[in-house]
């Protein structure tokens, strides 16, 4: 695995690699939207044709995809490439899809009533029984989502949440527990965090919002709500503000500022998650070369040599 925020240089890395040798899993929530890849920082045609890479661009703006179906796509993914004699790597950076790979999926039986009934509600009113029925199920204030607990604002798991504790009758911290007690996974995740510094990965940031800008994010988003409107792809991180742009809310400068605030604040909380995992080892910086040989001693007992 090859974690790391946008701008740390992951995709330079990854681009070195033997495609004789290796195959790249996303490990991206927002990869997987076609039509959306300058924000997105997705690979680009001519990485996409060099080395193999699965689940991006899998899904148009204004579907959506649950962290179990990504976990099972993923998992088949895995075994193919397994089955081909090469190394499969994931790469990205969404937490909750590694800890979904790596506890597995929940498996709690929804009452078709329950859904019916959380599916009435809006917003305020799940995040209310929420509160109620397992309050310690959403984070304080300055606390990180992390394992059965997430953020009131994730409107999103906190009605999957909602359904699955009133199905279930227990908390989610049970939930979870209950998870990890009774399944043997089939894959062990081990890897790098690439994570070159505050200060360098600030300033990569600023250029990578001022790059997306010039190579046409505000057309990408434009042409994305002109197609499919106001979807699920255009709530993902620097969509909104390039809409606000487009409808005249802000001009580019504050756009590329607020872009740049946007993607700094997110890579501060993947560095959190990603800190608390033992099986993540951070580095600053890496040769395709030092990568290479990281995965292939981490598969010496599978039967692949390289």
């Amino acid at each position: 695995m090859l974690a790391g925020p946008t701008g740390a240089g992951k995709t330079d890395l990854i681009a070195a690699l033997d495609p004789h040798s290796f195959e790249i899993v996303s490990l991206d929530s927002r990869q997987v939207y076609r039509h959306l890849s300058i924000g997105t920082a997705a690979p680009d045609q001519e990485l996409l044709r060099r080395m193999q890479h699965h689940l991006v661009g899998i899904i148009d703006p204004d579907q959506t995809i649950t962290a179990k179906q990504y976990c099972e796509m993923a998992e088949v993914a895995l075994r193919q490439i397994i089955a081909r004699g090469k190394i499969p790597i994931l790469v990205g950076g969404a937490g909750f899809y590694l800890e979904m790979l790596s506890s597995g999926p929940f498996e709690v039986e929804q009452s078709p009533d329950v859904v019916r009934q959380v599916s009435t509600m809006d917003h305020e009113q799940r995040l209310a029984r929420l509160r109620k029925e397992d309050p310690s199920c959403l984070v304080l204030e300055g606390q990180q989502p992390s394992r059965g607990k997430i953020h009131p604002n994730d409107a999103y798991r906190v009605e999957r949440y909602l359904v699955m504790v009133l199905s279930s009758g227990k908390t989610m911290e049970e939930i979870w527990a209950q998870k990890e007690n009774s399944q043997d996974r089939e894959f062990h995740y081990s890897g790098w965090f690439l994570f070159p510094g505050e200060e360098a990965l600030w300033q990569r940031l600023r250029f990578r919002a001022r790059a997306m800008i010039e190579h046409g994010l505000l057309e990408e988003a434009r042409q994305c709500r002109l197609n499919f409107g106001l979807c699920a792809g255009l709530r993902i991180l620097g969509y909104p503000e390039a809409l606000a742009c487009l409808d005249g809310d802000m001009g580019r400068e504050e756009l590329e500022e607020r872009l740049w605030i946007a993607h700094r604040q997110y890579a501060r909380r993947q560095r959190i998650w990603f800190q608390k995992r033992s099986y993540v080892q951070f580095v600053e910086s890496a040769t395709s070369e030092q990568f290479a040989t990281f995965a292939v001693n981490l598969f010496g007992g599978s039967g692949i040599n390289h």
